[in-house]
């Protein structure tokens, strides 16, 4: 039994450990970022420059499909609208910054020329349909949510010049959207400065020339909970269930007491490989991967168990059938508690 509790604290202190730079890593609030020799940065717009030309930028998503993990894309179809009050048109520079080939990205504007609304601004509108990278975070699998973003950069005029606002008020998502397995909750819009820290060898706009407007809408998604209940909690439950169950069963009958957590072991190594071809290679334990491991070390120690009872009957002392049974029995229990615990708290502290 100090066993068993030993084992059960190392495994909430291992997998339920969470660093920092990993909790940040997984906000849905900011693009990610990458390091190089030079850095870029996404950093957030407090201020809007008074020589900037402001130029609202709408987006209404009609539909997201296709989303792969394996290489961190999916496919996105949208309406982007554009509206402003200056003689440069900002739909001639525009750039999708996470689009993942400009062969498969798809622009089709509204009107030949920019239209001019009752107020005097000009108007102009797209439908955009691509591949476009996402940076998903797999930590919390099957338990996670995701963000589907679109980046749009203005790519000649530094932030000095001109700014993307979002359009708040009209941009949404199409009632009919529908992502099997995945439950779309919201769309979020952030305007960001985005810093290359390189001016990319053109020194004509000075100091400004690496700091270009950014804007970021994204669609937050939640994975069915459903799907890890009975697709992928529910057989390995059924499979541990079987494997304690060997600690019930009369202690002479030792074969059939050792085969059934071998065989619950094979069977939750199958288990294991059947949901891990659907995820791509990463060098962190998701949320399934600490749960398997929590039901590794559960058949480890049943494993330990029937072979110290094995040991103890050989003995051959007076009471001590019974005094196995009773400890069988026990053990059973306090693993089930142990399980059911840390699953718990692996699940509740996500």
């Amino acid at each position: 039994m100090v066993a068993l509790a030993i084992v059960a604290l190392c495994l909430v202190m291992s997998l339920g450990a969470s660093p920092a730079a990993h909790a940040q890593a997984a906000s849905l609030g900011a693009p990610h970022t990458h390091s190089d020799l030079v850095s870029g940065k996404y950093l957030p717009m407090d201020k809007v420059p008074a020589t900037a030309e402001v130029v609202t930028v709408g987006a209404f998503m009609v539909n997201i499909y296709g989303i792969d993990f394996q290489s961190n894309t999916c496919f996105i179809t949208a309406y982007v609208w554009f509206i402003w009050r200056g003689h440069a048109d900002p739909t001639a520079t525009l750039e999708f910054a996470n689009a993942v080939e400009d062969w498969q990205l798809k622009t089709t504007k509204s009107f030949v020329m920019p239209t001019t609304l009752p107020d005097g601004s000009k108007y102009q509108e797209m439908r955009v349909n691509g591949r476009f990278y996402q940076p998903y975070d797999l930590r919390q699998y099957p338990l996670d949510s995701q963000r589907i973003a679109l980046y749009l950069e203005d790519t000649r005029r530094t932030v000095d010049q001109a700014v993307y606002i979002a359009d708040t008020e009209n941009a949404g998502l199409d009632a009919s959207m529908m992502i099997p397995g995945w439950t779309v909750s919201s769309l979020t819009s952030q305007t960001f400065v985005h810093d290359y820290q390189t001016n990319f060898g053109d020194t004509s706009d000075g100091p400004a020339a690496t700091r270009f407007t950014s804007l970021v809408y994204s669609v937050e998604i939640e994975r069915d909970i459903d799907f890890f209940y009975w697709k992928l909690l529910f057989p390995l439950v059924i499979v541990l269930l079987t494997n304690w169950l060997a600690l019930l069963l009369r202690p002479h009958w030792i074969d059939l007491r050792t085969g059934m957590p071998a065989t619950a072991l094979l069977t939750t190594v199958f288990l294991q490989v059947s949901y891990s071809s659907d995820l791509p290679e990463v060098s962190y334990l998701v949320l399934i991967d600490k749960i398997y491991v929590l039901a590794y070390a559960m058949i480890i120690v049943t494993l330990l168990q029937i072979i110290w009872s094995n040991h103890r009957l050989k003995q051959d002392e007076h009471g001590v059938v019974h005094s196995v049974r009773s400890l069988d029995v026990a053990s059973a229990i306090a693993q089930f508690s142990i399980f059911a615990a840390v699953l718990a708290y692996l699940i509740i502290t996500r």
